[in-house]
């Protein structure tokens, strides 16, 4: 009966990794990751895919609202059960990332611009529009819906015509961030930037 009255404060998540998953040590890496205010429980479905129960209304909102997540170098896919809440209706195919655009002429940073070249990494699903602290003008920031079935493109080629010039560039993968902006490369958990560049 408690089960029943949490099922909207529920998510669903698959680990996207070849290894095996283990429960205790996965509950760790959540509440260290996650950061929220009360305690997640966390239930096996099957291999790698879980159900998190949370006990705020809050938590549940931030932690969707965040969107994708890391830890141990995998691929956290989440998504809020529907219905009846049957595993065979979820997909866990799509994962949402901020994409990081390096090495784009000063001409060409418009909307427009982070738009299309957006396009050509995902499903675009929102354009920083050079306001926020994020893009100080070091790279063009992008936020993109992508198919994790499919492979990631290691490097883009993209060819721009403006103001009459006809400008070609090179994108390439320069790495994966944290979210909280470090560059991972002390062996702790990768957040979801995809970071383009030279």
């Amino acid at each position: 009966m408690v089960r029943m009255r949490r099922f909207p404060l529920s998510l669903m998540g698959k680990v996207l990794t070849n290894r095996l998953v283990n429960r205790e040590l996965f509950l760790g890496l959540i509440e260290s990751i996650w950061k929220v205010e009360e305690r997640v429980e966390i239930e096996v479905v099957t291999n790698n895919i879980f159900t998190f129960l949370f006990n705020s209304l809050e938590d549940h909102v931030y932690v969707l609202a965040y969107g994708s997540w890391t830890g141990d170098d995998a691929l956290i896919l989440l998504e809020k059960p529907l219905g009846k809440g049957d595993i065979k209706s979820m997909n866990f195919r799509y994962s949402k990332f901020r994409v990081q655009i390096h090495s784009v002429p000063l001409l060409c940073i418009t909307k427009e611009i982070r738009r299309f070249l957006g396009v050509m990494v995902g499903m675009v699903t929102n354009v920083d529009a050079g306001s926020s602290r994020e893009c100080s003008g070091k790279f063009l920031m992008v936020y993109v819906k992508m198919d994790v079935d499919q492979p990631f493109q290691r490097c883009l080629d993209y060819t721009l015509k403006t103001f009459g010039e006809i400008l070609k560039g090179g994108l390439r993968w320069k790495r994966v961030v944290r979210e909280d902006g470090q560059d991972g490369q002390d062996g702790t958990d990768l957040g979801n930037v995809v970071s383009l560049g030279k």
